[in-house]
C-alpha cells in the first residue's frame, strides 16, 4: 500500500485444480491484511464468483473477453456485484491479430456491455500485449489500439498487462520501463505492473500530476506467477499497514 497500490490483483491460477478453494482462500487472508480493493484474477466463472462473494469493496473483475462460452456469465458477475472490468478484445475466433481486430471486437462489447447496463467508465479494454519475442511490431501494435480505443470509445477506460511484452527476453525491466512510457504517452488509464519497482512507480506516479493513472498490480516472481505462500509472504511484508 505504501508504494502506491489501488488494487491488488489476486490469482493462484497455477493451482487449476484447487483455483476455486485458494482463491477464495487468498481474498480473505490479503482483506484481512491490506484496506485497499482487490482484482479477482481468473478466466473460471465458478472461481470468480465465489471469490467476488468474499469482497468486501466493490472489486475489479479481471476478465471479460468475446467469447461465448465467457461473456454472458462473466456479464452477469460485473452486473451482479458492480465490477469494473478488464475487458480482453478476443472472441470464439482466437486471439485479434492486428489493430482492426482488436476495435472490432472491442466495439461489439462495448456495445453488449452498455446495452446490459454496465457503467462505460467502468469498461477498461485490454489490447492484449504480446512478447517483442513474437514480433517485435507488439510495442507499436499495443500503442496504436490504445490511442484507437480513446478516439473510438468515448468514456472507456484502457488497461494491459505491461510485463508481458519482455517475456522471454534479456533486461526485462529495462524494456517493461521503456514500454510504459510509451503505454503512457498513448494514453493508458491502468497498467498491471510490480509495485515494488521504483522506477516503474516514479513514472505512474509522475504521470498521474498530469492524468490519473490507476496502477493494478500483479505481483511476479521471476517469469513465473507467486504461488499462494510465496504471494502472502511477499505481499503482506510490503504492504501490511
Amino acid at each position: 500500500m505504501r508504494a502506491g497500490v489501488d488494487y491488488i490483483d489476486v490469482n493462484c491460477g497455477t493451482f487449476v485444480d484447487k483455483e476455486v478453494e485458494l482463491l477464495s482462500w487468498l481474498v480473505d487472508v490479503v482483506q484481512d491484511k491490506v484496506s485497499v480493493p482487490l482484482s479477482t484474477d481468473t478466466p473460471d466463472h465458478e472461481v470468480a464468483s465465489r471469490a467476488l462473494e468474499k469482497c468486501k469493496q466493490p472489486a475489479f473483475l479481471n476478465s471479460i473477453s468475446g467469447e461465448s462460452s465467457r461473456f454472458g456469465p462473466f456479464l452477469d458477475l460485473v452486473k451482479q456485484y458492480k465490477t469494473k472490468v478488464v475487458t480482453m478484445v478476443m472472441d470464439d475466433k482466437g486471439m485479434p491479430s492486428g489493430v482492426d481486430d482488436r476495435l472490432a471486437n472491442a466495439s461489439r462489447l462495448v456495445e453488449d456491455m452498455t446495452k446490459a447496463g454496465v457503467p462505460v467508465e467502468d469498461i477498461y479494454l485490454d489490447p492484449l500485449v504480446f512478447p517483442l519475442s513474437t514480433d517485435q511490431k507488439n510495442a507499436s501494435l499495443c500503442v496504436e489500439t490504445i490511442k484507437r480505443f480513446h478516439k473510438e470509445f468515448k468514456g472507456v477506460k484502457t488497461v494491459c498487462g505491461l510485463t508481458n511484452i519482455s517475456h522471454g527476453l534479456p533486461a526485462r525491466k529495462v524494456i517493461n520501463q521503456a514500454f510504459l512510457v510509451m503505454m503512457i504517452q498513448a494514453g493508458i488509464d491502468a497498467v498491471i505492473i510490480n509495485p515494488l519497482n521504483d522506477y516503474m512507480m516514479a513514472l505512474c506516479k509522475a504521470k498521474n500530476s498530469l492524468h490519473r493513472i490507476a496502477p493494478l498490480f500483479l505481483l511476479k516472481s521471476q517469469n513465473s506467477y507467486l504461488n499462494s505462500d510465496q504471494y502472502l509472504q511477499y505481499r503482506v511484508a510490503s504492504c501490511s499497514q
